[in-house]
């Protein structure tokens, strides 16, 4: 019950709804608890597409040394510096 809740509250922020529009949809789908069983598998769907893409980036993060034909301890170098970069910008914004 629990994980459906922290499910529900994260679902405006992936359909990418405003709030106010959301809270409505979701009073009309709770009078009809088949739609909302709908919406959350969608929604499990969704997430799973998610984890799915995180773990691809991830895999050809750790193959892109070999297809870029650079040593590895240079790329994990540029790695960094190209990782930092945009990080210690951030902080001085901050």
């Amino acid at each position: 019950m629990m994980l459906l809740l922290l499910l529900l509250e994260q679902l405006p922020l992936l359909l990418g709804l405003p709030l106010r529009l959301f809270s409505t949809l979701f009073r009309l789908l709770l009078l009809r608890p088949l739609l909302l069983l709908l919406l959350l598998l969608l929604l499990l769907l969704l997430l799973l597409l998610q984890l799915l893409l995180m773990m691809l980036l991830l895999l050809l993060l750790e193959q892109l040394p070999l297809l870029l034909g650079l040593p590895l301890r240079l790329f994990s170098t540029l790695f960094r510096l190209l990782l930092l970069r945009p990080l210690l910008l951030l902080l001085l914004l901050l």
